[in-house]
């Protein structure tokens, strides 16, 4: 399999925040959300890791931050807190997550929000990664 490019690393995290067809293994990390079928988008969020790690050097390396992109990584940080995570929102009100899907979920969210701020804050891609890469080793991921 060939490497992805950036062109295409970004279109994978902005495909990551449309809907998606609501039937069958989601297509995208928020898509697999809602509406929820009970499947987490567990590809959905390493395809989304692996490109962010693609783009590493966008985000760490210039003054200037892809607008369109960044919006993408915060609406993906944002709203899988919102509808996943906060005991108010729409899964865990209406009991729709176990409570290892909610731990999953926080995982994930932890780590893409975690690697998005080292990024920008520090340039330093080996740090942003260390927990998805670790978790990954484990087999956890």
């Amino acid at each position: 399999m060939r490497p992805m490019t950036p062109a295409e690393a970004k279109a994978l995290i902005l495909g990551q925040v449309a809907p998606d067809s609501g039937v069958g293994e989601p297509s995208s990390l928020l898509g697999g959300l809602r509406p929820f079928r009970g499947i987490l988008p567990a590809r959905c969020f390493h395809e989304t890791m692996a490109a962010l790690r693609v783009l590493a050097p966008s985000l760490s390396s210039s003054a200037a931050v892809d607008r369109e992109l960044l919006s993408a990584l915060w609406t993906l940080c944002h709203l899988l807190k919102c509808w996943a995570l906060d005991p108010d929102g729409m899964l865990q009100s209406n009991a729709l997550l176990t409570d290892d899907q909610v731990a999953k979920l926080n995982s994930w969210q932890n780590m893409l929000s975690y690697a998005v701020m080292i990024l920008l804050e520090t340039n330093d891609p080996v740090e942003a990664f260390n927990d998805y890469d670790n978790c990954e080793e484990q087999g956890a991921g």
